[in-house]
């Protein structure tokens, strides 16, 4: 991955300022599902982070996932993520911190009639101590256009650490859960939408509507491995 990373408008101080990212990936992984079929994605984001710890910020990155879903039956023309998020971190002790905060993905294209939309609503709460941390989301939408999944979970614990000391790179373990509160999905098997979850590539992977794919939904476990340059 290659990024450049805007200057901020403060110091190294707890003051107030802006700051941002850019770049290019050879793969968008997000929670450990490519959201774009294992091919290169485009990035860029911004963020203003208050003194008191408040922060808002916004992301976007193209994507495939539900473009490579589009039949000429049912045809789908997302190919772009853009993020809206805000929250508040903090610390409670020597190498201890918190985030609690909303986040808001949305998905802008056209979609065929009857099609559950995959813009999603999320609150979390994270924990995090030296190198780990523990992140519990909960949706407040359908969750990535998954019908019937309001009040899905998901919870990440993950790993973050330099291949080596002053190293330009480093290595990031996740081990994550999914669940949903639900049973099967409204979508009748084989209807449009139906096939448009399930032909698709990175969220909608898991996201078909048979009771075996269901149930592998109310509760799946992931583990993922990445290693990363760091830029400065």
């Amino acid at each position: 991955m290659a990024s450049v990373k805007l200057p901020a408008l403060a110091g190294d101080t707890p003051t107030s300022g802006w700051v941002g990212n850019a770049g290019a990936v050879s793969d968008y992984l997000f929670r450990g599902l490519s959201q774009t079929n294992r091919k290169p994605a485009v990035q860029a984001g911004i963020e203003f982070d208050h003194a008191r710890g408040w922060h808002v910020g916004g992301w976007g990155s193209t994507v495939s996932w539900l473009s490579d879903a589009s039949t000429s039956a049912a045809p789908t023309s997302s190919r772009v993520e853009l993020d809206v998020y805000g929250g508040y971190r903090g610390s409670f002790a020597t190498e201890r911190s918190y985030d609690l905060g909303a986040y808001r993905y949305q998905y802008p294209g056209s979609y065929p009639t009857g099609f559950t939309l995959p813009n999603t609503s999320e609150i979390y709460a994270a924990l995090a101590w030296k190198s780990l941390s523990l992140k519990y989301s909960y949706a407040l939408t359908h969750l990535f256009g998954y019908a019937d999944s309001e009040h899905s979970g998901y919870l990440d614990l993950t790993w973050n650490q330099p291949l080596a000391p002053g190293a330009g790179s480093s290595m990031r373990t996740s081990v994550t859960s999914k669940w949903r509160t639900s049973p099967v999905p409204r979508t009748a098997p084989g209807s449009s939408a139906s096939r448009a979850a399930s032909a698709g590539s990175g969220r909608r992977r898991w996201a078909t509507t048979t009771p075996a794919r269901a149930a592998r939904f109310a509760t799946m476990h992931t583990a993922t491995t990445s290693v990363a340059p760091r830029w400065c």
